[in-house]
């Protein structure tokens, strides 16, 4: 169930949703955050807080003219690939319940930079 109970932002557009610590949390990429909900508990609130998008490490030098705003995701635990606006492409870890951590400095500078399409999968 879906409601203003649960922590996924129901106001915002789900650009990409999966799950992450072996489908026990859902994962909802919005275009201002990633949101976090207990597959099992929708209504908990000890879930972890959203990640709020704001300029990449490499960015921060530069003044932001408006809020960074995704517009594409991809979820396949544990990394959520984020897409934005710019082309840019910024990668995630959900490693554990506390634990998220933005890798997107391992991944090539034209993927960073310049991606239009990003899709993650697990070869089996």
């Amino acid at each position: 169930e879906i409601s203003k109970a649960t922590r996924i932002d129901t106001d915002a557009t789900t650009l990409a949703a999966g799950s992450a610590l072996g489908d026990r949390l859902v994962v909802q990429v919005t275009p201002q955050r990633l949101c976090f909900v207990w597959a099992h508990s929708p209504k908990s609130v000890t879930v972890p807080l959203p990640l709020e998008f704001q300029p990449s490490a490499e960015g921060a030098a530069e003044v932001a003219a408006a809020p960074v705003q995704a517009c594409g995701g991809s979820v396949c635990d544990p990394y959520v690939a984020v897409r934005f606006h710019d082309l840019s492409l910024r990668l995630f870890a959900i490693c554990g319940e506390d634990e998220r951590l933005e890798l997107t400095g391992l991944l090539p500078g034209p993927v960073r930079e310049s991606t239009v399409c990003a899709s993650l999968f697990r070869k089996h």
